[in-house]
């Protein structure tokens, strides 16, 4: 499937990155350095902020040429609230030399609370680069969780025809993404 999107020109294709947050886990932190780096504001937040650089390419960036694949460690800045320490963005990169070029792919991914208190990804900003020169940009937005309406046991699996109109009526939080070629995040 890939390589008849890089048949079509679509060379540069990267999802998942609301998943980058489970590198801040514990499990995550296992192998990053983090740093202290400052203050900022992220909207209308004060944000402390962080650098930091994972030291193994466990839970780093998948990236996929032809049938074979490569994980590379990410390092990013993560700014959390001030007041509470909620994360408000994180931004990733990656670098690395190919042939006589050097090939940079980073995004920036802004965590918001949803109406049910919960942290989601709002938005995200993915960028590909070659020698320092914009190839690609992609701009994602994410559409808001929604619950999915409880039935009563009794009309539930009724039949087949009723159990299709049920998965129907069942949403999830997603974005408009491209599938799989780069994977930032664990």
């Amino acid at each position: 499937m890939l390589e008849d999107f890089a048949k079509h020109g679509l060379v540069d294709v990267a999802t998942d990155y609301g998943l980058i947050l489970l590198a801040f886990t514990k499990r995550g932190l296992e192998n990053m350095q983090v740093k202290p780096a400052g203050a900022a504001r992220v909207g209308a937040e004060d944000a402390l902020v962080l650098s930091w650089q994972q030291t193994s390419t466990t839970g780093g960036e998948l990236e996929f040429f032809g049938n074979q694949s490569v994980r590379r460690p990410l390092q990013g800045i993560l700014y959390v609230r001030k007041s509470d320490g909620l994360p408000l963005r994180v931004q990733a990169w990656a670098e690395h030399p190919d042939a006589k070029r050097t090939i940079r792919d980073e995004a920036t991914v802004d965590y918001a609370l949803s109406t049910h208190g919960f942290l989601m990804p709002a938005s995200v900003v993915h960028r590909h680069l070659v020698d320092g020169e914009l190839k690609t940009e992609n701009l994602y937005r994410y559409e808001p969780f929604k619950t999915v309406q409880r039935r009563r046991r009794n009309q539930v699996h009724r039949s087949a025809r009723n159990a299709s109109a049920t998965a129907r009526q069942m949403t999830h939080p997603r974005a408009a993404l491209s599938p799989n070629a780069v994977h930032l995040g664990p």
